[in-house]
């Protein structure tokens, strides 16, 4: 019996030696505490790793009750089945468990015979990734069914985890990247709303209190019932009645509030939201967001998004969404019986979304945003792009009439939302200086002159004598249609120049019906006119000839002057005109300057969007150093004079054109630049205005903004 029993440890410490040398499992064994145990009654000297193995195994194939079959009886007196199996399957499907490894170390046998062995064990979650925890692994041998006994306990799971003790897994939400420029001026950032809650169990009269809230509060008495009875009333002792955008708890409501028992205003912590300090101002850049829906929920990548996420609906907020989101993190938390918090097993840090850094000027856009505003009187709407023409640089990009964002984020009450899209409220959340399609008017008359002297049409002496009658000239030849007529008489010759200061559409039409759709087709789709210049923001698609009717020849000459089928958003007006400022080039227009993120004490940038020509050379040198002394003339002494400013060389060009059928609506454009050597700025103003607007509020825009 002996000679076997030593042949027995013989094989096993071969066989631990072989194991040893493997790169799977490494340990080092004890041989004093083997040759010990050797002595010891009841210890076998089997090798524990097939044991251990196969207990691993059917972890992984989630058989909990073949696991339990494993335990030695005095554990499974001591945890139920069931409890054992939850344990571990609780804690399994939290984790979205892929697998779960062991990687064995040191073996030993205690003073009273029982194998203990260390192991590595790599749990693999898609939502922490891979993370380790040491455990030892306690183990009987029994004589009586030939294979080890697991003395079971928590620890085996996570090292500090102990019977009594509940394992909880936490999300940590990544903080929504914030918009800011390149003077830290902020313009969409994380904050706190205002909440009025209460604490049921300090409320002492709970229908004078529901009667009074909803008084104070102008609220339904129902409603604020159903909040004080509601789960997260019970649970917590705590809720919200309702929110409001920082500053919104004015003094009095506050002192109302603070007579009632169990009535608070948090300001600090209760209800995170997105923040928009500048209000109506930035709006339509900015943009939206609102709370995540239940149809979202269940299409948006969810390691991105929870119920209490909040999503980009419209401006950058919606085309960034994708970096300023972030990405959530996970923290898997040991807590004990009472709820007191006692070791992190694992943790997996939330990514915070980007922050853009923004080209806006902060003042040029308060000064457009201010001057837009006084034009609520008369019920009229527009928009205001300012470029730096060299860089694209968008400086001020404004729309009016504008919204308040912060109403979406707090879920406004359903009339105030909907006044936003009632046709009497001239849509607000319409950004016409992206999305709006335009008739250019006569703002497309410098580059006619540009494409004339370009293909040698009528160069810049080039006198049209054809007979004018009361303003109106009609075309010799087959002219089935009404005469084309100039805006007022002017002294002079009409050439070039004097077409382009006054603004003489029969100049211009002349022009386009000696060109002809074969040369200005091609020109007007060289400088752009049939794509969509790129943008942060989505622009409406540009136009020239929507209904390929080339034989219509008053088609073809209002289009010289501006008409005809002719669209186009102020954002790429403003584009194309920059390139009489810009040498010829059409620079890719910019709003989104950086991403940046914290690392630590610094403020990175983790992209640069570059500077970039979108179309080079629309305008030949030559032609710009005919055309752009006559934009100067235009503000001189032209159409544009209202807006001439002493001390600075303004070059600009006036444009209106007719809308509707009846004609009692017209578009009224001007658009300027200023290129010295303090600086360089573009301003483009686009209006919708009754006919015949004798007001100067495209001028007043365009004076007050091109002024340093």
């Amino acid at each position: 019996m002996k000679h076997r029993r030593l042949t027995k440890l013989l094989l096993l410490l071969l066989s631990l030696c072989l194991l040893a040398g493997c790169g799977t499992s490494t340990r080092e064994i004890d041989l004093k505490a083997l040759a010990a145990a050797r002595q010891a009654p009841g210890v076998a000297t089997e090798d524990p790793l097939p044991f251990l193995n196969e207990f691993i195994d059917l972890l992984n194939r989630n058989d909990f009750g073949s696991c339990y079959a494993m335990l030695a009886p005095e554990t499974q007196e001591a945890v139920s089945l069931v409890d054992f199996s939850e344990r571990y399957e609780n804690i399994f499907s939290a984790l979205e468990l892929s697998s779960l490894t062991a990687q064995y170390g040191a073996l030993s046998v205690d003073s009273g015979g029982r194998y203990l062995q260390e192991a590595t064990l790599t749990y693999d979650s898609p939502l922490l990734g891979a993370f380790t925890q040491e455990v030892v692994f306690s183990l009987d041998y029994s004589e009586e069914r030939r294979t080890f006994l697991l003395n079971w306990t928590p620890a085996m799971i996570f090292a500090d985890l102990r019977s009594s003790d509940v394992v909880r897994l936490r999300t940590l939400s990544p903080k929504r990247g914030e918009i800011l420029d390149s003077g830290h001026n902020a313009y969409a950032i994380n904050s706190y709303a205002e909440s009025v809650y209460v604490q049921p169990s300090l409320v002492v009269d709970e229908a004078y209190t529901v009667t009074a809230l909803a008084s104070v509060l102008s609220m339904d008495s129902e409603d604020v019932r159903d909040l004080l009875h509601s789960s997260n009333a019970e649970k917590y002792d705590s809720v919200v009645i309702k929110s409001y955008p920082p500053g919104g708890v004015s003094s009095a409501t506050e002192s109302a509030l603070s007579t009632l028992p169990g009535v608070f205003v948090n300001r600090t912590s209760m209800t995170p939201i997105r923040y928009y300090p500048n209000g109506a101002f930035f709006a339509h850049s900015m943009g939206y967001t609102s709370a995540i829906t239940a149809e979202e929920l269940e299409t948006l990548d969810p390691e991105r998004y929870d119920i209490s996420s909040y999503v980009g609906r419209t401006g950058l907020e919606a085309a960034y969404e994708d970096t300023l989101c972030g990405t959530k993190g996970y923290s898997l938390d040991i807590y004990a019986s009472d709820g007191q918090w006692l070791s992190t097993v694992a943790r997996k840090e939330a990514v915070d979304g980007l922050d853009l850094e923004i080209t806006l000027d902060f003042d040029l856009q308060e000064r457009a945003e201010d001057l837009l505003a006084t034009m609520q009187e008369d019920g009229l709407a527009g928009a205001v792009v300012v470029l730096e023409p060299h860089t694209g640089d968008v400086l001020a990009l404004s729309s009016y009439p504008d919204f308040d964002p912060n109403l979406f984020v707090l879920n406004s009450d359903p009339e105030t939302l909907a006044s936003y899209v009632d046709e009497a409220s001239n849509s607000p959340l319409y950004n016409r200086a992206v999305q709006g399609s335009y008739i250019p008017g006569s703002t497309i008359k410098p580059f006619m002159a540009a494409m004339s002297l370009e293909y040698d049409i009528l160069n810049e002496n080039y006198e049209f004598t054809g007979e004018i009658y009361r303003n109106q000239w009609t075309p010799s030849g087959f002219w089935p249609y009404p005469a084309i007529t100039r805006v007022s008489y002017y002294n002079g010759p009409v050439n070039m120049s004097n077409a382009l200061t006054y603004s003489d559409n029969i100049y211009f039409a002349f022009l386009a019906l000696q060109a002809g759709w074969d040369t200005v087709e091609p020109f007007l789709t060289r400088i752009g006119f049939s794509e969509r210049i790129p943008f942060d923001l989505r622009v409406s698609q540009p136009n020239y000839l929507s209904s390929a009717n080339y034989e219509n020849r008053q088609l073809l000459a209002s289009t010289g002057y501006g008409q005809g089928e002719l669209l186009t958003s102020p954002l790429q007006m403003a584009c194309l005109f920059s390139a009489l400022a810009n040498d010829g080039d059409i620079m890719t227009p910019r709003l989104v300057k950086a991403t940046r993120r914290t690392e630590g004490t610094e403020y990175v940038v983790v992209e640069e969007m570059p500077v970039s020509v979108w179309k080079e050379d629309v305008v030949t040198q030559d032609a710009l150093e005919t055309i752009v002394p006559m934009l100067h003339r235009v503000v001189e002494e032209g159409t544009g004079r209202r807006a001439d400013i002493d001390g600075l060389t303004i070059y600009g060009k006036t444009g209106t054109a007719e809308i509707g059928s009846d004609k009692t609506r017209e578009i009224g454009w001007f658009i300027a630049f200023v290129d010295n050597e303090e600086y360089s700025r573009l301003v483009s103003v686009t209006l919708e205005l009754p006919a015949n607007y004798e007001g100067t509020i495209r001028y007043d825009l365009v004076r007050e903004l091109l002024m340093p």
